[in-house]
Formats: C-alpha cells, sequence, structure tokens
C-alpha cells in the first residue's frame, strides 16, 4: 500500500507493519495507525512513526538502549496486558524525540514511552508514574560543566 509522509513523500509499506494504537498518542487521539519508518539513506539510530493515513503526524523516535544504557522503566501490568504481551521478547519501546530549533537542546519522553508489540502489531503511549523519568531527558552535554542535563517535572509542565 501506499502512503504520504512527511519525510520521505509517498512510499510503499507492507501492510502487515502497520501499527494499531489500542490507546492515542497524547494529543493525537483520532490517528489510530503509524508505520515506523527509517531512513536507507542515513542510517542511524533514529527512525519515523508516521500516520498511515496522513503526512502528519510524524514523530522523530529512537529505541531507548541505543541511547540510554539505564532507562528500566516497571510498566503496569494492566498495560501490558492491554497490549496482549506474554512474551517480554514481543516488547520494543520506543521513545519520542523533541527537536527544537535549538538542537542543543533535543531531548526524549522518558515519561511517556511508545509500547509496541511486536508479534501483534499493537501498540500505545503510557505515562509512567515513575518520578525518575521526565519528558524531556537531554540528550546532549550541557553548555557548561560537560554533563547531560536531565529535565525536571516543573520543565515538563
Amino acid at each position: 500500500m501506499e502512503i504520504t509522509t512527511k519525510a520521505f513523500g509517498v512510499i510503499k509499506i507492507n501492510e502487515e507493519d502497520i501499527l494499531n494504537f489500542i490507546g492515542p498518542i497524547l494529543g493525537f487521539e483520532d490517528i489510530k495507525q503509524y508505520v515506523v519508518l527509517h531512513d536507507q539513506n542515513n542510517p542511524g539510530p533514529f527512525f519515523w512513526l508516521q500516520a498511515v493515513n496522513s503526512p502528519e503526524p510524524a514523530f522523530v523516535v529512537v529505541e531507548p538502549g541505543t541511547i540510554l544504557a539505564d532507562y528500566h522503566p516497571v510498566f503496569p501490568p494492566e498495560e501490558l496486558e492491554l497490549l496482549e504481551i506474554d512474551d517480554q521478547a514481543d516488547l520494543r519501546i520506543l521513545l519520542i524525540v523533541r527537536i527544537p530549533e535549538n538542537i542543543k537542546d533535543i531531548s526524549v519522553n522518558l515519561k511517556a514511552p511508545v509500547l509496541i508489540n511486536a508479534r501483534k502489531g499493537l501498540a500505545k503511549q503510557v505515562v509512567l508514574e515513575d518520578k525518575r523519568y521526565s519528558v524531556r531527558h537531554y540528550l546532549l552535554p550541557a553548555a557548561q560543566g560537560g554533563e547531560t542535563r536531565v529535565g525536571t517535572e516543573s520543565e515538563s509542565r
């Protein structure tokens, strides 16, 4: 099937690759189907989570293991049950990337990951109660001190 994308124009996708969201991405409640796309000309850790029926929305996403070694949230069992995840090997986690005008402030949302049942093609964004994770975890070192900045809860409001 062909879809129109924000980043790649009109492309062909396999219908088996479509993710059916059983819960929406926050702010996009009417969009229920997405596909994960990778830019073949620009290999790297980032992907696109592209709406199937419209060029918008399209989110830049990343798997947590490629950027963070210590991201180990505990997901509510009822969320995993909704996604029909019986085997942890079927669970794929994507983090939505925020790319602001000043690229130095690039961040990922650790608070609300997208969970995917890779075997069944089911997906849902889950908001975690864990206070260790924020909606803005900065990926690049701060201008001063050379440390990775971690967004605070007050920044996320």
